[in-house]
């Protein structure tokens, strides 16, 4: 399996364990193929109609074009990535899973900006900054050509970026580091 269409239930690069039940119901994963055969998809099943099963992945927010029992090639019943199972949720349980992850997706931009001004402040204000020990406080590691990475213990936490000539701090880090302590790299 490729693509990321379900994450976060599946991630590629995952072998599927696929079954061939009689019938499929809400929440099942399926294999599917196009009416012309020339692709294959794996999403869940979200609804089902008369005209046939409407499909979606858990991180679309888009249903796709219904398909018919004949174009599913399969169940999805786990999923393998090196030699660990995952079991794949699957009927009403696995429908519930995907009704969260699209209210999780469609929350998640207003729940940023909802904290942004907060996250700000606090990165602003240079609360935290003193409560990391002292061998994960910020340093900064330099490459050829005046680039540079800033590190917190082994995480990258932000760079320099030379064109901009501005470091770059990844979030939630920026609570941790004072910027007008980081040293501006000049043409």
């Amino acid at each position: 399996m490729v693509g990321n269409s379900m994450n976060p239930t599946l991630f590629e690069p995952m072998i599927l364990e696929i079954t061939r039940p009689d019938r499929y119901c809400p929440g099942d994963v399926v294999v599917f193929s196009d009416r012309n055969k020339t692709r294959t998809t794996v999403h869940r099943i979200v609804k089902c109609t008369p005209s046939g099963f409407i499909t979606r992945g858990d991180n679309n927010l888009t249903n796709d074009q219904p398909i018919i029992q004949g174009d599913i090639l399969g169940k999805v019943i786990a999923a393998y990535r090196g030699e660990k199972r995952y079991r794949v949720s699957e009927g009403k349980y696995g429908y519930w899973i995907h009704r969260y992850l699209q209210t999780r997706k469609k929350l998640f931009p207003y729940f940023i900006k909802m904290f942004t001004f907060w996250y700000h402040l606090l990165s602003g204000s240079g609360i935290f900054i003193h409560l990391l020990p002292k061998k994960f406080r910020p340093r900064i590691i330099q490459y050829q050509n005046r680039q540079a990475h800033l590190f917190i213990g082994i995480l990258m936490v932000g760079r320099y970026d030379v064109r901009r000539r501005q470091w770059i701090i990844f979030r939630p880090w920026r609570i941790f580091i004072d910027e007008k302590t980081l040293p501006q790299h000049n043409s």
